[in-house]
């Protein structure tokens, strides 16, 4: 497997088919495997590491008003408490690591029974939640109004990694949500981005995204996905793959290969990045 492959990406693996088929499958929106004690130790762990890190920086700043209240003192005495001071702070943060440790392993045991498999560098973690990764709240809204509550294995995996403008190669099963695991993130950016003024112009929509499916039937699928989600906001989606060929008011352009290319000459690209 070459470097660019090992460093940009990360798989979800189709598990075995199973002899008993659960009747209650094709009810269930979840297609994530976190139990509720998992999450309920996260969220333990979460709260101990913001309060070690509060409680670090408080000692920081007790620290330094003793040494500006302690300058008239010796220099034995000031080197003793300087030292003093040190030693409480190689422990705590010896502990913190600890918990950062504990989550890490947490976090990993989920990937395992999610059977996600990750390759490359700076790996970002896990989201168990849809709230965890900085969506914006209209997003989150709408993906209550549609009943996903939890993120499946691909989406808890690769919309961290869209989030911090990663590049990314992935792979998951048919039916496994990779369509709104770069959606979300997708239109997420682009709602900041027309909150700036060089973006939110009305008179001409800017293109500042090009979705490429190999097939007709995916993109007219993968537009299907964008409108839902874009419902209601002032961006536009546009489909190439069918008749429609007028797409300068779109942001969001879904279309097929040759069909990008035959009309390539009257796309905008200049608000690409």
């Amino acid at each position: 497997m070459s470097l660019a492959f090992r460093t940009l990406s990360f798989g979800i693996k189709k598990p075995a088919k199973s002899k008993k088929i659960d009747e209650n499958l094709s009810k269930r929106k979840e297609l994530s495997n976190i139990s509720e004690e998992s999450l309920r130790k996260f969220d333990e762990l979460r709260e101990k590491m913001i309060g070690k890190v509060e409680t670090k920086n408080r000692k920081v700043g007790k620290k330094n008003k003793k040494k500006a209240s302690i300058q008239l003192l010796s220099s034995r005495k000031r080197n003793h408490e300087d030292s003093e001071g040190d030693s409480e702070d190689e422990t705590e943060k010896e502990t913190t690591g600890d918990v950062e440790k504990r989550i890490q392993s947490l976090l990993d045991e989920i990937r395992r029974s999610n059977r996600i498999f990750t390759w490359g560098d700076h790996l970002p973690d896990i989201i168990l939640r849809f709230a965890d990764s900085n969506l914006a709240p209209l997003l989150l809204d709408k993906l209550t109004t549609h009943s996903i509550r939890q993120p499946s294995p691909i989406q808890m995996q690769s919309i961290p990694f869209m989030m911090e403008r990663r590049n990314v190669l992935a792979s998951a099963p048919t039916g496994s949500g990779k369509t709104l695991a770069f959606a979300l993130p997708v239109i997420n950016e682009i709602l900041g981005l027309k909150q700036l003024a060089e973006y939110s112009a009305p008179q001409k929509a800017k293109l500042l995204s090009i979705v490429l499916e190999p097939t007709r039937e995916l993109a007219n699928q993968t537009y299907s996905e964008f409108v839902k989600y874009t419902a209601g906001t002032s961006i536009s989606v546009a489909n190439f793959s069918g008749e429609e060929t007028e797409v300068g008011h779109a942001h969001i352009l879904v279309s097929t290969p040759n069909r990008i290319v035959f009309h390539l000459d009257k796309i905008d690209t200049s608000a690409l990045r």
